[in-house]
């Protein structure tokens, strides 16, 4: 029921569901419960209003009004009359058996509903007790309508006990929860007792009137003893403390059908009260209280009397169980206070007192005889001091450590044996660069590659470890297992050093250790690191490119190199900060070269099927360093070229747009008849133009190595990459389109390769690829609508095109045309055309390593100091991601 519901948890939320239509009789069929919900709206019972509203608040359809004749209607309106929610009045009630007999009027009107229900409910009404309810048996006689019931009015209605004489419905028994008391049991009777005439008959069992319903179901049989519930108390008594044994027994008093409250009471006494004693010794502080058997009882049903106060219930409504002294609950005063007062009161003798040194008091409380016993591992296994935060479990290893004596000189069985390799400052860049610990490298006799760390708390003690190359004796240090990300070694140990830990330098003619360490990375492990910093790359290869310095954000600089590494795959690696700035390319003269790279300790990431590196902070930078390796790998990279590519600033606020756009504007014409310096390795040119068609002579794509992007064929349904060496397990589809582009001043061929095309075309290459088949190699229709577009392209003129002058000009860039910076553009360049023809003078030369740029005509042909140029051919050749025999059928 939910009154019953609500008054056990009056802190839930309930929905109620009111159903106007009824196919059946609503007092035979409980109305289920839904999640719509119902509020009663009472006016102020004046002339202006005196109607009732019930408002449904529907989940979809809003607010809806119930009618009055709506079933529920009237039990939300008076729940005096309909205390359990039954139904109200409703049209269709049959006034009779109108199958055989005929009625003037046959249906039941409202009036007549209503006083047969207010005459049932004065007849259901039973009499208090005059003696246990003084108070409701005076206001029964006061106030009921035929005055009292019983031998003071015999011709009352409640004296008349009739059968029913006619009818066919089926009655309906209402639900009484086991915790209603009395009325459960008169229910369960009900169901089986025959022939009652009054209330006394229903509890006559055998010709014994029993006092209570209660004693009358015992008789009967229908209760049975309460053996459940003395075991289940006594199984919690193994394990529970008095307390939860407490609430237990109050939650099988309320929401358990207990036969014999006292006996459960008695049988249970002993195991309730065990604590009773301890608990009001704590109360009253009088450790040496002792409690009378009568005392301790008491004590114990007001404990069980607070935790139903708690519930909204008392020992009162339990019958037979005992009820407390009273005195006790006048003398406890307000509960709450009493429970806020006693909570989480700690013992003096187990609290450390204030002092001037708070951490030495905690060590010495937990850690007492530190010095006589730190060598006794029960010991130190037997204590632990718990922080929250690491700084202080640093703080307080830092100041058991130093209480420690060093280990003596002769003591050889902490100690190793290494040199220092690296060296670097872990920092928090969160927290403006904060020093976290000093970290370094060690290497030792065999080679082996372990992780140190000295904490910032110690690091001036270890002053003398400043210097990478250095050989020391390392003694008391602790080896811990690397837990987390970032490793710079693949050794899944580390060292701590500690304030007792001691270090010596060694001569080098007394032991042999290698000099440098590294675990350069290799294609069997590459896929394990891509994206997954747990262990640092060290990363070895031939530098062929060089990028300027960049800014990302606001503070941060980086500088992009390119290699070829060991394994012969082409990689970007990205130096951040100070590395990307020490590494200069006026340091790498192109004569000197080949330049052979190793960078540690960096990460490894991946990009559209493209594998990079990134330097951290343990990273450092070794250029042809002179090991057996780099020896070993010299002759390989003899046959590079030795010129180092300028690499492209990936930053696009590094030039504004304005000038970008235009930077060595040419038209068609012009490209094709310039004439380029032999000197020029590589330039940067943009053209205005109109893509005509698409030149699927070679196709629009090719089938790539995913780790160098050259071209690959299948041999036998195998993919193998020549350049790798090395099957290829997962070739990649890549955009080469052949774009015939056309201007005012004559036509030629562009390539866009698949970086800018996917940027263009909006997808990738491999999806479009996908879709083809067998019977159709067209171009597809997103690559086809290129065509009629006009665009900027930044071409990227190589080697091929300046010193061999033939016509292969790649797209790295372009943008859709802007017609203000158009006009702009022009209007500048008429300027500047009439101030070069006013100006005689030769310009000044600015050195060697700068390339300078001189406009002699209208045609703005490029020369560079003078150097004696090739006059370009309009020949297409291949470039080197197309196999030869492609390259044959653009010759013929």
């Amino acid at each position: 029921m939910a009154r019953d519901r609500y008054k056990e948890h009056p802190e839930c939320e309930f929905c109620l569901r009111l159903l106007s239509n009824r196919t059946t009789d609503g007092r035979q069929y409980n109305i289920p419960t839904t999640s719509e919900v119902a509020g009663l709206i009472v006016g102020d019972l004046t002339e202006e209003n005196f109607q009732r509203d019930i408002i449904v608040e529907h989940r979809k359809n809003g607010l809806q009004r119930i009618t009055d004749l709506h079933p529920s209607f009237m039990s939300m309106t008076y729940p005096l009359i309909h205390p359990y929610g039954e139904d109200g009045y409703r049209l269709g009630i049959n006034l009779a058996d109108v199958i055989n007999k005929t009625y003037k009027r046959q249906k039941l009107s409202m009036r007549d509903f209503y006083c047969f229900r207010i005459q049932q409910r004065l007849n259901e009404a039973e009499i208090p007790n005059m003696e246990v309810d003084p108070d409701g048996y005076n206001a029964v006689k006061n106030y009921m309508m035929h005055g009292p019931c019983g031998d003071l009015n015999p011709g009352c209605p409640c004296k008349r006990w009739t059968r029913r004489k006619k009818g066919k419905s089926i009655g309906r028994i209402y639900f009484a929860h086991p915790a209603s008391g009395e009325r459960f049991y008169i229910r369960m009777l009900l169901n089986f007792v025959k022939g009652s005439t009054s209330f006394e008959s229903i509890r006559t069992i055998n010709g014994v009137r029993y006092d209570t319903y209660k004693e009358a179901c015992y008789a009967l049989g229908l209760l049975e003893d309460d053996k459940e519930w003395n075991d289940c108390l006594a199984e919690a008594a193994c394990w529970a403390s008095g307390n939860e044994l407490r609430n237990l027994f109050v939650t099988i008093l309320i929401h358990c059908q207990v036969s014999d409250s006292s006996k459960l009471w008695k049988s249970n006494y002993e195991i309730l009260s065990e604590d009773i004693t301890s608990l009001q010794r704590k109360r009253f502080q009088l450790e040496d209280l002792q409690l009378t058997e009568k005392q301790l009882e008491s004590y114990t049903l007001f404990e069980i009397e607070t935790i139903l106060v708690k519930m909204g219930k008392s020992l009162k409504d339990i019958h037979g169980m005992p009820l407390p002294d009273s005195t006790l609950m006048n003398d406890t005063g307000n509960r709450l206070i009493n429970e806020e007062l006693e909570y989480d009161k700690v013992p003096t003798d187990i609290c450390i007192m204030p002092s001037t040194d708070p951490i030495g008091s905690i060590v010495e409380a937990v850690y007492p005889s530190l010095l006589q016993m730190y060598n006794d591992p029960t010991y130190l296994q037997e204590r632990a001091i718990l922080t929250p935060k690491n700084e202080m479990v640093h703080e307080l290893n830092d100041t058991i450590m130093q209480m420690i004596p060093d280990l003596v000189t002769g003591r050889d069985d902490f100690t190793i044996r290494v040199r220092l390799c690296r060296m670097w400052d872990a920092i928090n860049p969160k927290k403006n660069g904060e020093l976290i610990s000093k970290d370094m490298i060690f290497i030792d006799e065999k080679g082996n590659l372990m992780h140190g760390i000295i904490r910032k708390t110690q690091v001036n003690r270890f002053k003398d470890i400043s210097s990478e190359g250095s050989v020391f004796i390392i003694k008391n240090f602790k080896v811990v297992e690397s837990i987390g990300g970032y490793r710079p070694v693949q050794n899944s140990l580390k060292i701590i050093f500690f304030a007792s830990t001691a270090i010596k330098n060694l001569s080098e003619d007394i032991v042999e250790i290698p000099i440098n360490g590294f675990e350069f990375i290799n294609p069997d492990v590459i896929d394990s690191r891509v994206n997954n910093s747990t262990v640092l790359s060290d990363v070895v290869g031939c530098l062929y490119g060089i990028g300027d310095i960049e800014s990302v954000g606001s503070k941060w600089k980086k500088r992009d190199i390119h290699i070829l590494t060991d394994y012969s795959a082409k990689a970007k690696i990205t130096l951040w900060e100070e590395l990307g700035e020490k590494f200069s390319p006026y340091l790498y003269n192109n004569d000197a070269g080949p330049y052979i790279v190793i960078v540690t300790s960096a990460t490894v990431k991946e990009f559209r099927g493209e594998v990079s590196f990134s330097t951290t902070y343990a990273s450092k930078i070794y250029v042809n360093l002179d090991i057996d390796y780099i020896r070993s790998l010299a002759p390989k990279f003899s046959t590079m070229s030795t010129e180092l590519q300028v690499i492209e600033s990936s930053n696009v606020n590094s030039l504004p747009i304005e000038e970008e756009m235009f930077l060595n504007r040419m038209d068609i014409k012009e490209l094709l008849e310039a004439e380029w310096s032999t000197g020029l390795q590589e330039y940067i040119v943009t053209v205005k133009c109109k893509i005509k068609e698409i030149d699927n002579y070679f196709g629009w794509y090719y089938i790539s190595c995913n780790v160098c992007s050259k071209k690959i064929e299948p041999t036998n349904s195998i993919y193998r990459c020549n350049n790798c060496n090395k099957d290829c397990k997962f070739p990649l589809v890549r955009y080469k389109i052949h774009l015939k582009v056309t201007d005012r001043t004559g036509d030629t061929t562009f390539t866009i390769f698949n970086a800018v095309a996917e940027k263009l075309i909006d997808t990738s290459a491999h999806k479009l690829f996908n879709k083809l088949t067998t019977a159709n190699n067209d171009v597809p229709v997103q690559v086809q609508s290129l065509c009629g577009k006009e665009f900027v392209f930044k071409l990227r003129l190589n080697h091929y095109n300046l010193k061999e002058g033939l016509e292969n000009f790649t797209i790295s860039k372009l943008w859709i045309p802007d017609d203000n910076l158009e006009v702009q553009y022009k209007l500048r360049k008429e300027e500047k055309g009439k101030n070069l023809s006013n100006n005689e003078t030769t310009p000044k030369d600015q050195g060697t390593n700068r390339l300078t740029k001189e406009m002699i005509s209208e045609d703005e042909i490029h020369v560079t100091n003078g150097t004696k140029s090739r006059k370009r051919r309009n020949l297409i050749i291949d470039d080197e991601e197309l196999s030869i025999a492609d390259t044959n059928k653009v010759k013929k």
